[in-house]
């Protein structure tokens, strides 16, 4: 598994589930679930995180590209952006919880 890969899966693809599961729904484990996953954020956590839905999910294609078609494509800037942008992630993913379901938020 590609550092792109692990990133995609447990960082950006686990917290937008927990979004999604925190807010009463699943994505159905068929094709296309975690491109659903993505672009349920929007509505989920507001307007403004649509942009970054879609560049996870871009990101998501190019995981998959470079699983199925073409090892080595992936850049190690591309991995690094990643990287930045999953992080910042985790903190609105986290104000999210705590705005609007503060049972599941970090406990202090």
């Amino acid at each position: 598994m590609t550092r792109l890969q692990r990133w995609v899966e447990s960082r950006v693809l686990g917290r937008a589930t927990i979004v999604l599961a925190a807010s009463g729904y699943r994505a159905v484990a068929q094709r296309g679930h975690h491109a659903v996953t993505l672009q349920a954020l929007p509505e989920l956590m507001g307007e403004d995180v649509r942009e970054l839905a879609v560049y996870f999910d871009s990101c998501r294609v190019l995981r998959n590209a470079s699983d199925y078609d073409r090892a080595g494509g992936v850049s190690a800037a591309d991995v690094g952006e990643l990287v930045q942008e999953a992080l910042a992630f985790r903190g609105r993913v986290l104000e999210s919880l705590a705005g609007a379901h503060p049972r599941l938020g970090p406990q202090k």
